[in-house]
């Protein structure tokens, strides 16, 4: 393992895909660490279809009230759907904010560098921040369609996120170099 694998990336036009996926997978964290190998859903099309749900359970409610005319129960039902829809927008602005950050980060910093070596993996964030996970601290490495995620065993700290177009030359280092860490496909 003398010889480091460093690959320089440019962060300029990363695809909406890489970036919704990368929001989505945020979003989904902590049922990723509990079954790494669970399969990820796309976070804007279940809010969006959250959002329609809560919409048609209001609309619901509005209508039996208006037949039952406007009784307790019905009012409950108006309160609880009006929160389902409340917290429905909430969560999809949430996303929606997350997905924005996120494309701005890769367009404020233009320039990263991934780095793996016999200590582990790092990266540089064009000088702005570096967050290095060693070896024993990546609890797995899981590949997603547009992104490969190198997962900190402490999910309070950072992970290390890389474009799906460096898939071959990380997998090649790793498996050249013996590293021990878990792959998921």
């Amino acid at each position: 393992m003398d010889n480091p694998l460093i690959i320089e990336c440019n962060n300029e036009g990363i695809s909406e895909e890489f970036a919704r996926e990368v929001t989505s997978i945020f979003g989904q964290g902590n049922k990723i660490y509990k079954d790494p190998e669970v399969k990820t859903k796309d976070m804007f099309k279940e809010t969006r279809l959250t959002l329609i749900r809560a919409a048609a359970v209001f609309l619901l409610a509005l209508l039996v009230s208006v037949f039952a005319h406007f009784d307790v129960i019905c009012i409950i039902m108006i309160i609880l759907a009006s929160i389902m829809l409340l917290f429905a927008v909430f969560i999809m602005v949430n996303f929606r904010f997350t997905f924005k950050k996120i494309k701005e980060l890769y367009s404020t910093y233009k320039r990263s560098v991934l780095t793996l070596d016999e200590e582990g993996v790092e990266v540089d964030i064009d000088g702005y921040k570096k967050v290095r996970i060693p070896w024993n601290e990546v609890v797995f490495l899981r590949i997603f369609n547009e992104s490969l995620i190198f997962f900190n065993k402490d999910k309070l700290r950072e992970s290390i996120i890389c474009e799906i177009k460096h898939k071959d030359d990380i997998l090649n280092y790793i498996g050249e170099n013996s590293v021990n860490v878990r792959i998921i496909q």
